[in-house]
């Protein structure tokens, strides 16, 4: 059976149903609209940029817990034969929530609505139907064996569905967040039955670095964000007074502001501050072949290593247009690649952008900086190869851009320095969501932090360098 993207009023009805099925009265505020329509278009597939994987935001406390029940509750009726594989923080909450999940689904108000299901039969963490529905739970903290999410089908099937990986009180512990991540990539990405069985995640934003802040950073190609942010500071007001009041807010944004942009506005901040805020970012709407040509000259900075593993850095590679007034980001690639393919990459994006264009107008890539350090070393003595392609490629050395050269080697002092241009709105990125490193760049740039406690910087760096090159080569006149 088909959804189609516009049919959330299904599950709204649904939601309520369930709510005088068991005698407990729901509320539906337009955020909990805003979700539904979100979960919808993810059955469909049917999110916007063609993105798999949904990551809902929203304040603890409104009901995203219940929704994931729903959501898995109200797909058996759809699709009764759909596999799920449900995760939380901690093995005992994924199991309390799967068993909810079989009660509702084996009670008679539910066998009112979808006659068809059947019965769930099976233990607490892992049940099933006769139609080979079924649903598997397992926390953060265990492995899962045995059990993949989705079937081998080309239409929805169920999936991965995740909901707060991270517990609040243990968000600050850096060493939490990554076992955290390492589960995901390590355990949960290869649960999946197919390569696009979807994901969907409903969770409280708690850290920069939390699971949706390195998803962010990492895969937001295939994710779409749909953030909720529970107070609007303009209007005084909440999402849902009767649950959070704007007088509560106000109290909580005075005692902990990191608890209140984070779990509250969806906005996670250091507790010591990042150092390149989210708002300080500009857009332009033109397309690259239309930036090009607006831009006096275009330069690629390179931030490089040599390794395939995943502990290893990523490589950068970034595309900068500069005019006298304003800077702008217009293309990114990045990957861990060993020294060959690194070296292949760098070729293969000078000749993208080493194109004129049909009426020959448009300005080519005029040079390629790469840092001054070890692993750039090896790229700068291949002078040989680069002539052959006509690359110009010449060598970063931040002493020759850092206004304070005492600090030239401190990551920290080059953002400091380029945050000014960044503030003051010289710095520009491409406002065409279809372009899928944005968010994960900007995601990034937010968790750079003073304390340096950051998983990576490596799209930092290629961006400070080309914003201290901008300032100190006369803003773009090079």
């Amino acid at each position: 059976m088909k959804v189609e993207s516009s049919d959330y009023i299904g599950l709204q009805k649904f939601f309520m149903a369930h709510g005088a099925g068991i005698g407990e009265r729901r509320i539906i505020r337009p955020f909990h609209l805003r979700m539904m329509r979100g979960i919808v278009r993810w059955m469909a597939g049917k999110l916007p940029g063609g993105k798999l994987n949904l990551s809902i935001g929203v304040p603890p406390g409104h009901t995203k817990t219940y929704l994931a029940h729903d959501t898995i509750n109200y797909s058996f009726g759809l699709w009764p034969d759909s596999q799920w594989l449900y995760t939380s923080y901690a093995a005992a909450l994924a199991i309390e929530q799967t068993e909810k999940i079989k009660l509702a689904i084996n009670s008679e108000w539910y066998r009112q609505i979808f006659p068809h299901v059947g019965e769930f039969l099976g233990e607490k963490h892992k049940f099933r139907n006769r139609h080979r529905g079924l649903v598997y739970g397992a926390g953060v903290d265990g492995t899962i064996t045995g059990f993949r999410g989705g079937q081998k089908r080309n239409y929805f099937s169920g999936g991965i569905l995740i909901d707060d990986p991270l517990k609040a009180s243990e968000a600050r512990s850096e060493t939490v967040r990554k076992n955290t991540w390492n589960w995901y990539t390590g355990t949960l990405l290869s649960r999946k039955n197919r390569a696009d069985t979807p994901q969907l995640m409903i969770a409280q934003r708690l850290h920069p670095e939390d699971l949706t802040g390195m998803i962010k950073q990492n895969f937001s190609d295939t994710w779409y964000f749909l953030e909720i942010p529970g107070v609007d500071e303009e209007a005084k007001t909440t999402i849902w007074p009767e649950t959070f009041s704007y007088a509560d807010a106000m109290r909580l944004k005075e005692v902990d502001p990191f608890a209140y942009y984070s779990q509250y506005q969806q906005s996670p901040v250091y507790p010591g501050g990042s150092l390149i805020k989210d708002e300080w970012w500009k857009y332009y709407d033109e397309t690259e072949d239309q930036i090009k040509r607006k831009c006096d000259a275009l330069i690629i900075t390179a931030d490089t290593a040599f390794s395939e593993k995943t502990s290893a850095d990523d490589s950068v590679l970034q595309l900068w247009g500069m005019k006298s007034t304003e800077c702008y980001l217009i293309d990114q690639i990045r990957g861990k690649w060993a020294y060959e393919t690194l070296l292949e990459k760098v070729i293969e994006f000078w000749q993208k952008h080493s194109e004129r264009g049909h009426d020959g107008l448009r300005p080519t890539v005029d040079r390629m900086y790469i840092e001054n350090k070890a692993s750039g070393l090896g790229l700068l003595g291949q002078a040989k190869t680069f002539r052959k392609h006509g690359i110009n490629a010449f060598p970063w050395d931040a002493k020759k851009f850092v206004r304070d050269g005492d600090t030239a080697h401190d990551k920290v002092a080059r953002v400091n320095q380029a945050k000014l241009s960044i503030f003051g709105g010289k710095v520009l990125l491409p406002s065409d969501t279809d372009i899928q490193w944005v968010d994960g760049f900007i995601a990034e740039c937010s968790a750079f932090n003073a304390e340096m406690t950051q998983t990576c910087d490596d799209a930092v760096d290629a961006m400070t360098m080309a914003v201290l090159c901008w300032q100190a080569l006369g803003e773009g006149r090079i």
